[in-house]
């Protein structure tokens, strides 16, 4: 019960969050104070045991929430993260060089780790102590030690909530099936019927016709060719444009050509893009406009989306096709993207930032695609 409520995106918010952090902070004291109940039971609940043991317990959290920080922050970039893990440790030896410090001189009471005393002896040596072996030792011997506990259950909702996200997302994908034979039958039958009568009908079904073989026949590994999602943009784009006419201002910039083979997750960006039209356009029978552009500096890709809005439209975060690629991407690429939306009430923008690989690196990973254009059309 507790793991599906941690792993629910929608519920773990508010005070059900705050709550979590609560009950974390009560089992660190807990885990803590299991280790200072012979102090307590030979020395009194005296002012100066309860310091040493409340500088623990803060030090402890202070430690779990710098490292979860770090890890969600780095992901697996090893450059990163040797430089994260040297601040950790400075922040967390001068956390305790000074409580420990101060702690002593006005109680007179070391702590469970014997740092307070060894710090006492050294507080005119910051610098000397901050790498020795003896410091190193105190350190990881309680402090460090402790913070392992409670990062360790962090580590393992964390996983528990990536394989649930990605049980749903095979379970949506799987659910979303429908026979594609029987609709590109469909599909050609209605061509064949308009192509005489009605052009701009028949340029629509064949676009959709490209979009639905992208969508069921080339998008079923981990990372697809940049160039295939954006055409599939494109052909999305152009739909929208023959449906809604005239009273669409649409401004749009692609790269046309892509020097290195890059990859990305299939339909991270058409979310953006189709949330425009659905919040900027479709809800309004007056002129709106949608700008879209897709820029590359090396590997880093930023999309920028932005759209006019009506004035009774709610905000376009509430959908849940937002939530839902804001999971993949913290999935997909943990430490290597970020997001920034801004609603102002007539308008709305998001821009994505997403450090993206290519193909000479990534070929090598297990459901990874491949260069492997096949025509839009049938």
């Amino acid at each position: 019960m507790l793991l599906n409520l941690l792993t629910n995106e929608i519920r773990y918010r508010g005070y059900i969050r705050l709550l979590f952090h609560a009950l974390l902070l009560v089992g660190i004291g807990a885990l803590v104070g299991i280790f200072y109940l012979s102090w307590f039971g030979q020395g009194g609940f005296t002012i100066g045991i309860w310091a040493a043991y409340g500088r623990e317990v803060i030090g402890v959290a202070i430690q779990y929430y710098l490292l979860v920080w770090l890890f969600r922050s780095v992901g697996t970039r090893l450059i990163f993260l040797l430089p994260g893990l040297l601040a950790y440790y400075w922040l967390t030896y001068t956390y305790y060089f000074v409580t420990a410090i101060q702690v002593y001189q006005y109680t007179n009471v070391d702590d469970f780790s014997g740092a307070a005393y060894h710090f006492i002896q050294h507080k005119d040596q910051y610098w000397q102590t901050l790498f020795s072996f003896n410091t190193l030792m105190r350190l990881v011997r309680f402090p460090m030690l402790m913070t392992l506990f409670p990062l360790l259950l962090w580590a393992g909702v964390a996983a528990y909530r990536r394989q649930i996200l990605q049980t749903q997302l095979e379970y949506n994908y799987l659910k979303s099936q429908v026979n594609p034979h029987f609709l590109f039958n469909v599909l050609n039958s209605i061509y064949a019927l308009t192509e005489e009568e009605n052009p701009r009908a028949a340029q629509i079904v064949q676009q959709l016709s490209g979009m639905m073989r992208y969508t069921l026949y080339e998008t079923s590994e981990a990372l697809v060719p940049l160039t295939r999602e954006l055409d599939f943009i494109r052909d999305y784009v152009a739909l929208e444009k023959l449906r809604t006419g005239k009273r669409l201002s649409l401004t749009i910039e692609l790269p046309d050509a892509i020097d290195k083979p890059l990859q990305i997750a299939p339909f991270i960006l058409i979310t953006f893009v189709e949330n425009a039209f659905k919040h900027g356009v479709e809800n309004t029978t007056k002129k709106a406009w949608v700008t879209i552009s897709v820029q590359l500096l090396a590997e880093r890709l930023h999309l920028h989306v932005s759209n006019s809005k009506p004035e009774t439209q709610k905000s376009a975060t509430s959908g849940l096709g937002l939530a839902n690629v804001r999971k993949r991407l913290t999935m997909l690429y943990p430490g290597r993207y970020s997001l920034q939306a801004n609603d102002t009430g007539s308008t709305y923008s998001a821009d994505l930032y997403i450090q993206l690989r290519s193909l000479s690196l990534s070929s090598s990973s297990k459901g990874v695609a491949t260069e492997n254009p096949r025509p839009v059309t049938k």
